[in-house]
């Protein structure tokens, strides 16, 4: 994440709480096009929710589906965070979270994925008319979701301790990627001046909207995915908080562009990362 970026949109107990307690603003941002909901599929979502609520401090509504099966979706303040399912028995998936960007049309913005050399992972369904949905790989292997909202519109609070932050694509090949999202969304990109990697911002509408960069060495065995952002306004809090539930904390808190976070993975796996901003945005 670059030093200038200015657009990135605890438990309950009495002792030092990983999330103060805020109330969030509503998210002015939903938008086409743009990412607007963050989604976990877990090897034990139950788990996960426990893990996810102490961290965060997030509250869970719980929608049942197919037998045996439901969907959670993540509270804060009253406003709707982010969503919680269980891995599909029986096809092996690890726990991972997925970044869905909205669409107006996602039949059509799935056609024309699939003619620039996307895979489709999993194509268009409507999600019990909340939406319809489809899950993509891009040409350089990364998965992100499509999200044509019904009655879910996405995220009601960002940019701020406790919600959705920012989004960042590592790839083996910006380029491929660069030419793949311009084309499919009508992304543009702003490169970076950084000594230490190749970095660009995502604009949309003059907004920035999230970022790529070229995957640097050490993380040379992951494969090109995109990275999930959550605020916190406690970072080393956070981390202790993180550990000591259970997760895994890849490393330390430190200087990341406008703020501080880390990496870390949760009980069951889950890559995620978090920052505490030195100034969070208005808006």
């Amino acid at each position: 994440m670059p030093e200038h970026l200015s657009d990135i949109t605890t438990p309950k107990e009495d002792r030092i709480m990983a999330i103060t307690a805020t109330t969030p603003r509503a998210n002015s941002t939903k938008t086409m096009n743009n990412f607007g909901w963050p989604n976990l599929a877990s090897t034990d979502d139950a788990a996960a929710a426990t893990f996810y609520g102490r961290i965060f401090g997030w509250d869970w509504d719980v929608m049942p589906l197919m037998e045996g099966m439901v969907h959670r979706n993540a509270h804060l303040g009253g406003l709707q965070i982010a969503g919680l399912d269980a891995t599909m028995p029986g096809l092996d998936m690890p726990t991972a979270w997925t970044n869905f960007v909205y669409v107006a049309d996602i039949e059509k913005t799935v056609a024309t994925a699939r003619q620039l050399g996307a895979t489709i992972v999993a194509d268009v369904m409507d999600v019990m008319g909340e939406g319809h949905m489809a899950v993509v790989l891009d040409p350089t292997g990364a998965a992100f979701g499509l999200w044509q909202p019904g009655r879910h519109t996405g995220a009601d609070a960002v940019n701020q301790p406790g919600t959705y932050t920012w989004v960042e694509l590592a790839t083996d090949d910006a380029k491929s990627a660069m030419r793949f999202y311009g084309e499919l969304f009508g992304w543009s990109y702003e490169k970076q001046d950084m000594v230490s990697m190749e970095y660009w911002m995502v604009q949309l509408e003059g907004r920035a909207i999230a970022g790529l960069m070229r995957k640097p060495q050490d993380m040379a065995q992951m494969p090109s995915h995109w990275g999930t952002y959550f605020g916190v306004a406690d970072i080393d809090a956070t981390a202790a908080e993180v550990t000591d539930a259970g997760g895994t904390v890849l490393f330390e808190p430190m200087k990341m562009g406008p703020g501080r976070g880390f990496a870390a993975l949760d009980p069951q796996g889950g890559y995620f990362m978090t920052i505490q901003l030195d100034e969070w945005p208005a808006e």
